[in-house]
């Protein structure tokens, strides 16, 4: 007999591309969990509220703000229809717009611009006295079929992607085709880095992430006469690009695949990460505007998917300072708490203290709010990998697992549950806060001899809350026997 320990107590190397190996302080899944508030410990996150009531009836592909010119925040559903939310929290529609899929919103000048199938509205001035011109601008590219024909500011301009056209508005002169891309390759996303206006592009006629098999990312400073330069996505599809810390980050192909541009000499994407749960024979899509940066990380949903095995929520790309490598964690999953098959993530923007979540959960449709602040989650859990002790082929003896975490308080609780041989997680009655506990700073479980041993053994630890504190995760361990005396099988 060999008595041995296994622990963690780092959590901020998030969730790894396997099940089973990683890099510092990483982990196999998580949902609903802080841990970026420090390298050495994690708790609950702060929980969405849904905001919007009965008044969004259609998927919401844009989330912007008025400000500065007024404080208001503005939504673009695939329908035609154009929500606004007031600065004190109250919601309406404003318009319904005709032959409209919610193409691309923004704005630009005191103006709120809204791409529709085949023309551009507007709607200001956002200062005083705003009024609606839907025919604003005519003659664009028909992009009903497709859904997407993005806008955005940059410099001076106002530019505005519809298939392989850039149209472009300096505030006196609109012109149709300032910029006219390769055949077939429409634009989807617009970001920024450096000097230039970045755009990225898909082969698609009918809409469907999985039928473009190459895409590309424009580059251009807004002033020549064509784009700069460019750089080949082999995977497929650029979903959606969000300059996060002067590198661009995107997601990829129709496999959610996050890749970084830093605009090296090189300039080529490097892939960051495969997403979680996602086999080979599936595919996933995020809108362009499900993915933007909110208090220093970047946010992005689920928003189309055939998978049964994702989990559907906002993941987000971060670090709590340069001094640790960025990590993907499942802050957020909708108000409704269903992470299935019915959930999209349609929109997703951050204003301030604010994340703004659009999504659709089978009929229902709604807008969720993120506030610092709020209460935390009432539940979330974290998945250690599976362990072998370096010999799959051998067995092991588990004994005990122990969590150190803060002294629980009312409302307040831990429970422990373990994955034999990936049969699935047997969880154990939670331990809960009670004023006569001798043991408020730790939590055991002791495994079953039935259950005992294993070729592999992974934890969970769910967190449980009162809302309005959550407990703090220090130490993840268990106690094993490795069985040396048994020989190697």
């Amino acid at each position: 007999m060999s008595i041995k320990i296994l622990n963690q107590q780092q959590f901020n190397g998030g969730i790894s591309i396997s099940d089973k190996i990683g890099g510092q302080g990483a982990y196999a899944f998580s949902q609903g969990i802080d841990i970026h508030q420090d390298p050495t410990h994690f708790g609950l996150q702060i929980a969405p509220t849904k905001v919007s009531g009965s008044t969004v009836t259609d998927n919401i592909k844009w989330i912007v703000s008025g400000a500065p010119y007024d404080t208001n925040k503005y939504f673009y559903g695939d329908s035609g229809k154009i929500y606004q939310e007031t600065a004190g929290g109250s919601w309406s529609v404003l318009r319904t717009v005709a032959s409209s899929h919610g193409q691309g919103m923004c704005v630009y000048q005191n103006y709120l611009y809204y791409v529709q199938d085949s023309q551009i509205g507007r709607y200001g001035p956002l200062s005083g006295g705003a009024a609606f011109t839907d025919a604003w601008q005519t003659g664009l590219t028909n992009t009903s079929a497709t859904g997407f024909a993005p806008c955005t500011a940059f410099s001076n301009l106002l530019i505005v992607g519809h298939g392989n056209i850039i149209s472009t508005w300096d505030n006196t002169v609109w012109t149709l085709s300032k910029i006219t891309l390769i055949p077939g390759h429409n634009v989807r996303s617009f970001s920024s880095l450096h000097e230039y206006v970045a755009f990225g592009t898909w082969r698609s006629t009918s809409g469907n992430i999985y039928e473009s098999e190459e895409g590309y990312v424009f580059f251009w400073d807004g002033i020549s006469n064509t784009f700069n330069f460019f750089v080949d996505v082999p995977e497929g599809a650029c979903n959606a690009i969000q300059n996060t810390r002067n590198t661009l980050l995107g997601i990829m192909g129709s496999t959610g695949i996050l890749y970084q541009d830093t605009l090296t000499y090189s300039n080529t994407f490097e892939k960051l990460q495969n997403f979680p749960k996602l086999k080979n024979n599936a595919w996933m899509e995020t809108y362009p505007g499900a993915m933007n940066n909110w208090s220093g990380k970047t946010y992005w949903g689920v928003s189309n998917s055939n998978s049964t095995d994702i989990v559907r929520g906002v993941y987000e790309w971060g670090s709590i300072s340069k001094a640790f490598p960025a990590a993907l964690n499942l802050p957020f999953i909708i108000s409704t708490g269903n992470t299935g098959s019915t959930v999209k993530i349609t929109a997703v923007n951050g204003f301030g203290t604010s994340l703004y979540i659009a999504w659709n959960d089978g009929s229902t449709y709604g807008v969720d709010k993120v506030t610092k602040g709020n209460n935390y989650y009432t539940t979330g859990y974290i998945d250690t990998f599976f362990f072998d002790n370096g010999m799959m082929y051998k067995d092991k003896t588990a004994l005990t697992l122990k969590v150190i975490h803060s002294p629980l308080t009312t409302g307040q609780s831990i429970q422990l549950g373990y994955n034999r041989n990936r049969n699935g997680f047997t969880m154990e009655t939670a331990h809960s806060y009670s004023a006569s506990d001798a043991n408020p700073s730790q939590t055991r479980l002791s495994i079953p001899n039935s259950d005992g041993r294993f070729s592999e053994m992974a934890t969970r630890v769910v967190l449980g809350s009162n809302g309005s504190t959550t407990p703090q995760i220090y130490s993840i361990g268990m106690i094993f026997d490795d069985l040396d005396n048994e020989g190697d099988f």
